[in-house]
């Protein structure tokens, strides 16, 4: 095995060689940098070095890091885990103005329009102070065609916002890969590239509600038979949409970073066999993180609401409530609370792209170079 200066030719890729005593390991030479999830640390043969080179390859080439097997698989989760922070804290001034553009400001003016569809809008509640049980309830002031706009930029913004998750996707894939690119190219990228993902996005969803409804059928014929069953059949049922959207969690990841010419569901499906437990794993601790940060957002909020707005009503002495004193009480409450989450929203949206990128990285999905000329095999060392 020939060792290499870290300071020398860092853009030669590394080659394997067979040892006489263990498995096929990788060889010293230059590696994604497991410990900054950015740019490249030298790997001795044997353990990482404090060597570092952020310069990236002179053409992009992604290696298999020492500490995973040949031919792709799922990384620890704790290496996992911690990539999800590194890489978009290293990439926050790029993965900001990409928040602004495309979560702000559309959700500020939905935001405006829903105050304004619910600020006359008053709920008559009458309620036994005695057994707290609700005598009468309705809604007076409601106009159904004040939530016409509010719906049609609801709309938009979800576009947007998958935009906004297709430009995160392309970042963090480009900064793993060596190669970031500043926020305005991958904006672009992104614009190009949304018909796709959009498709994918629809079909995944529409396969998804397909498997919930037949789930659900099976449960109603299941109760009608057998009421007991259902006991058994709920979990099923469960168990069934859940390992459904684990196995189609990579086909949007696919249609942002594959090719043309490359079937982003059955990619998905091959990419997740025989994984679906592991990877069930790590999406749960995906989960609680993005509700942490709605968590967080909504803890960091809570003292100015607590302090500028509205006492809770007392539903058990007032019949008539002003919807908006349990939005905030002002417009300039509501505006702070949503964008707060809209900001936290970003937050989950950066850490969602970066652990499907680790996935789809660590499975060896595919992945177009940046011009979407040529095909990078992730997860595979390339000799």
């Amino acid at each position: 095995m020939t060792f290499q200066h870290p300071d020398s030719r860092p853009d030669q890729p590394p080659t394997n060689e067979p040892t006489a005593t263990g498995p096929l390991q990788p060889a010293a030479g230059w590696y994604p940098d497991p410990v900054t999830g950015v740019g490249l640390r030298w790997w001795d043969g044997a353990t990482w070095t404090d060597h570092t080179n952020r310069a990236g390859l002179s053409s992009p080439l992604v290696v298999e890091t020492p500490n995973r097997s040949i031919g792709g698989g799922l990384s620890p989760v704790g290496e996992w885990f911690s990539s999800l922070f590194r890489l978009s804290a290293f990439l926050a001034g790029q993965l900001f103005p990409l928040v602004v553009l495309l979560s702000l400001l559309p959700g500020i003016p939905v935001a405006f329009l829903t105050y304004v569809a619910f600020k006359d809008v008053t709920l008559v509640i009458d309620q036994d102070e005695q057994t707290g049980v609700v005598n009468e309830f309705s809604i007076d002031g409601f106009e159904a065609s004040r939530l016409i706009p509010v719906i049609g930029l609801t709309l938009v913004s979800y576009l947007v916002g998958l935009v906004l998750a297709t430009a995160a996707i392309l970042q963090i894939e480009r900064a793993s890969a060596n190669a970031p690119q500043r926020w305005d190219e991958s904006l672009r990228q992104a614009l190009r590239r949304f018909p796709r993902v959009l498709g994918v996005t629809l079909l995944v969803g529409l396969v998804l509600l397909a498997v919930s409804a037949l789930a659900v059928v099976a449960n109603v014929a299941v109760g009608t038979v057998a009421p007991v069953a259902l006991l058994l059949s709920l979990p099923a049922t469960v168990f069934v949409v859940v390992w459904a959207a684990i196995r189609l969690s990579l086909a949007t990841t696919n249609a942002t970073l594959a090719p043309k010419g490359i079937s982003s569901i059955p990619e998905s499906l091959r990419l997740t066999a025989g994984r679906s437990w592991p990877l069930f794993g790590r999406f749960l601790l995906l989960f609680l993180v993005l509700a942490g940060v709605q968590l967080v957002s909504r803890l960091a909020t809570a003292p100015v609401t607590a302090v500028l707005g509205p006492d809770t009503p007392d539903f058990t002495t007032a019949s008539e409530t002003p919807l908006i004193d349990l939005m905030g009480g002002s417009l300039f409450l509501f505006l702070f609370t949503q964008l707060v989450g809209i900001l936290a929203g970003g937050v989950a949206t950066a850490l969602l792209s970066a652990g499907l990128v680790g996935l789809y990285r660590d499975l060896g999905g595919r992945s177009a170079s940046g011009d979407g000329s040529d095909v990078q095999q992730f997860g595979i060392h390339e000799a």
